[in-house]
């Protein structure tokens, strides 16, 4: 998979998590292992990637009046408020993690 870019591998990990929250979901357990690379043969003989989000498990939608606090996430893969105690939980955690991603990717 070496002529995939970790810009590509971000821009489609991003959006699709964009995808997620403006349909009111959560995904609470984003990790390096919560995305698949699919290679996809085109016509022309080139090969194209698609990242895709999987482990929903933990993912839950956001609808009002519904408690989202409690444990969420793998070991080292969480945002530092979702350890706090009856803490509500929000997409903004989805969001820190996937800039841990980021790192992730860009760093090895």
């Amino acid at each position: 998979l070496s002529s995939l870019s970790p810009k590509g591998i971000l821009f489609q990990a991003t959006r699709g998590l964009d995808y997620l929250h403006q349909n009111h979901f959560v995904h609470r357990n984003v990790k390096p292992s919560s995305f698949l690379i699919k290679e996809i043969q085109s016509s022309n003989s080139s090969n194209r990637y698609a990242v895709k989000i999987t482990d929903f498990r933990l993912s839950r939608q956001l609808d009002q009046g519904k408690d989202l606090s409690g444990t969420v996430a793998s070991e080292g893969w969480e945002a530092p408020e979702s350890r706090r105690e009856k803490q509500p939980l929000h997409q903004s955690l989805d969001v820190f993690i996937l800039g841990c991603f980021y790192h992730y990717v860009l760093t090895g």
